[in-house]
């Protein structure tokens, strides 16, 4: 640029906020948005894609089964470590928490949605924990969480950098090229790497799987 930027500020209104959360905030501003005719759903990668839609739609089933009922909440703190987190949160923190878990601990949340199945009386709950049992154990599900779990937590670290009170533009600058740069570089070689990486899990699973079966016949 010849000459120094200069930030215009363009008030689009005012509005009453009824709800002071992230999450009521957040929606009144994006409706208030979809209102005047500026569009935002390009900028959410995730509802593009089926796939993605699928996904996270049964990131969020997982979260929603276990903290539906104590018991059920119970039964997944014994057999995990790292919390799930619900995907409907705004914050970007929040989504990559909500990968985490399975992330790293997909053969213990597996474990934990067949002990549901096998506690619970109700028989849609049953249903639903068997499924999702079988989802967590898919490649298909594997792999999407590593990609998604490296993308997330790429743009979260931008993300808080950028929100610092002390960012200069330049900085800023610079780290969103870096960020573009990256994450262009993972489309060509990241998802090889992302493929190695599920196919581990996907056999940590079938080990943790052939174990069970090992176990329950011995106490039979």
């Amino acid at each position: 640029m010849d000459e120094a930027p200069k930030i215009k500020e363009h008030i689009l209104g005012f509005l009453v906020a009824s709800e002071t959360t992230d999450l009521g905030l957040s929606s009144l501003i994006l409706n208030r948005l979809k209102e005047l005719n500026i569009p935002f759903d390009a900028a959410d990668a995730a509802k593009v894609s089926t796939d993605a839609i699928s996904y996270f739609s049964n990131v969020q089933k997982l979260y929603t089964l276990f903290s539906a009922a104590l018991q059920r909440w119970a039964i997944l703190k014994e057999h995990r470590t790292i919390a799930l987190k619900s995907w409907s949160d705004p914050q970007w923190e929040s989504h990559v928490n909500s990968i985490e878990a399975v992330q790293y601990q997909a053969p213990n949340i597996r474990e934990a949605l067949l002990e549901v199945r096998d506690k619970v009386t109700d028989p849609l709950t049953k249903v639903e924990a068997q499924s999702l049992a079988e989802e967590v154990w898919s490649y298909r599900f594997l792999i999407c969480t590593v990609v998604w779990y490296d993308i997330l937590h790429h743009v979260n670290h931008v993300s808080k950098l950028l929100q610092s009170a002390t960012m200069q533009l330049e900085v800023a600058v610079d780290l969103l090229t870096k960020a573009n740069m990256s994450l262009t570089s993972y489309r060509d070689t990241g998802f090889a790497a992302a493929q190695a990486t599920a196919k581990d899990m996907s056999e940590e699973i079938n080990v943790e799987a052939v174990l069970n079966v090992k176990r329950q016949r011995s106490t039979k």
